[in-house]
Parts: C-alpha cells; sequence; structure tokens
C-alpha cells in the first residue's frame, strides 16, 4: 500500500470536537478536511511479504476496518494505491477477490449457533424465561428440539440468502456451478443442524457470565479451522493440523460446498461429508439434550 486515503464525506456542517473521531490519530500537520467528513485512513504506507503473519492493530477509530475493507475490494480509496497478490484492488478486483481469502466477523457459521446458544443462556439466565416454555403441554424434550429445528431454519435461510449474493459480489469465480444445488441444499442443512445442536449444548453447559468464553475459545478457532477459505487437502503439510481439524463440522461442511459447487477443486468426498455431519448432530443432540434436561429438570 502506498499514501491510502480514504475519507467518507459528511454533511458539511460544523460538529463539535473536530471534523472526524480518526483525525485524532493522523500524524502531526495532516490536512483535515472541511468539517463534517471523515479521516479514516490518511497516507498509510505498508508491505507484508508473501507468507507473512501481520496483525493490524490500533485504537478505535484509527482506520483498520477501512484498510481491511479497501485490501479485500469492498470499500474503494480515495487515493493511493494498493496491491494484492500482484493485483491492484480497484483495477483488478476480480482477481483480488479469487486470489484471497476473508473471515468476516459474522461468518454464516454463526447464525446457526447464536440462535439456539444466545436464547439459550437467556432463558435459563437472566430472564428464567425458560421456566414458561417448561409449563406447555409438550415434552420437554419437544421444547428442546424445537430450539434446533429454529436454528436449522433460519441458518439455512441465511447460508441460501448469501451464496447468490455472494456470486453477484465476487463476481467470476472458476469452475462454479449450481447444477448441483440438491447437495448444496443438503450440506446447507445438514451443517444448520450440526450448529445448531452444538448450539443447544454450548448454551446449556456453559454458564451466561462464561459467554466470552464462548466465542473466544470455542467459535473463533471452529471458523479460522475450518477450511472454509482452503481446502482441507492444503493441509497436508501438516499431517497432525490437517486430521486433528476433522473434529470441527465446519471443515465437512466447506469441504462439502466445495464439492457441491465447484467438482474441479480438491474436496472431500461428498459420502464422507454427509455421514460426518450425520455423526456431529446426532453427537451435539445427544449431548445437548442431555445438558437441557438437567438444567430444565434440576
Amino acid at each position: 500500500m502506498r499514501g491510502l486515503r480514504k475519507v467518507y464525506k459528511g454533511s458539511g456542517k460544523n460538529k463539535s470536537g473536530g471534523s472526524s473521531y480518526s483525525a485524532r490519530w493522523a500524524p502531526p500537520g495532516t490536512t483535515v478536511p472541511p468539517s463534517g467528513d471523515v479521516i479514516a485512513l490518511d497516507s498509510l504506507d505498508l508491505d507484508i511479504p508473501a507468507g507473512e503473519f501481520f496483525g493490524l492493530l490500533g485504537p478505535n477509530g484509527a482506520g483498520k476496518t477501512t484498510a481491511i475493507g479497501i485490501l479485500t475490494t469492498r470499500v474503494l480509496p480515495t487515493a493511493g494505491k494498493a496491491i494484492v497478490a500482484g493485483a491492484d484492488v480497484v483495477e483488478d478486483s476480480v482477481r483480488v477477490r479469487q486470489t484471497i481469502g476473508v473471515v468476516p466477523q459474522r461468518p454464516l457459521a454463526f447464525s446457526s449457533i447464536q440462535s439456539v446458544a444466545l436464547p439459550m443462556m437467556q432463558d435459563f439466565g437472566w430472564t428464567k424465561e425458560i421456566e414458561d416454555r417448561l409449563l406447555a403441554p409438550v415434552s420437554i424434550r419437544l421444547v428442546a428440539a424445537e430450539k434446533i429445528v429454529a436454528g436449522v431454519l433460519q441458518g439455512s435461510v441465511s447460508a441460501l440468502f448469501v451464496l447468490p449474493v455472494a456470486r453477484l459480489i465476487m463476481g467470476p469465480i472458476p469452475n462454479l456451478t449450481f447444477g448441483h444445488f440438491g447437495d448444496v441444499l443438503l450440506i446447507t442443512v445438514l451443517g444448520a443442524a450440526a450448529f445448531s445442536s452444538a448450539g443447544l449444548f454450548l448454551g446449556t453447559a456453559i454458564q451466561p457470565q462464561q459467554i466470552g468464553l464462548m466465542f473466544g475459545v470455542i467459535v473463533a478457532p471452529m471458523i479460522f479451522f475450518g477450511c472454509a477459505y482452503y481446502p482441507w487437502q492444503g493441509l497436508s503439510a501438516v499431517p497432525a493440523m490437517k486430521y486433528a481439524v476433522l473434529i470441527n463440522p465446519l471443515v465437512y461442511v466447506a469441504e462439502g460446498m466445495r464439492g457441491s459447487l465447484t467438482p474441479a477443486a480438491p474436496h472431500m468426498s461428498l459420502g464422507v461429508v454427509i455421514l460426518a455431519l450425520i455423526l456431529i448432530t446426532g453427537l451435539f443432540w445427544t449431548l445437548g439434550m442431555r445438558s437441557f434436561m438437567r438444567r430444565a429438570v434440576g
């Protein structure tokens, strides 16, 4: 990156405290735009060699999200130039998106887990709303199953909505095909079932005060090592890691989607993926039901 600058145009009206929060972190002598504009980045120079792990740190308003947005082609810079893997993020944005992998702050796996785990923590913890639901004239296990079914529906709808939108944003994708949409639908439902069942277990096994632990120690590593942006076969150079990640349901969802949407790319057998997701769903369903019953009846 060279001289990267991003200014979000404001209303032009005077605001107390200066023209932008980010301007407070700008170097001495930085030109301040008209009042109301927001300086998100100003004269950012940065070189990151291939193969290097780099952490971009800074206070709120320093421009971290904007910088990543420019590098992933989601934000157009006001001035300057950024090159990713030899491609210009503005002039050759499609090539950049075909090269990079991005793990967003709210990936699809969160939809199913959050829609079950967080309400469970709330119902059993702060509000005690679960007591009202347990008085319904149905089996207690059915109350828990309803939570999982709701999570499956929410996760499936989220995935099926995001897939075509991602295709529009990413542009042409080599070897992409929708000829196996039945497989895509099956993997989506099975994946949502696995994550929703995991959400029931986590939401009833973890105390509400430890919610940060769930996302920081369990969910975040699951996303990072989920093979969503690299094929599972790509871990062959690290055999221990390659087989350790097989406990992660996201690995099977990613490989199943890869095999259904881009069959020419390296991927697991769909039979193995389907069997693994069924077994993982059954495991978390059993653990989640036991944990739910202990909390509900106890």
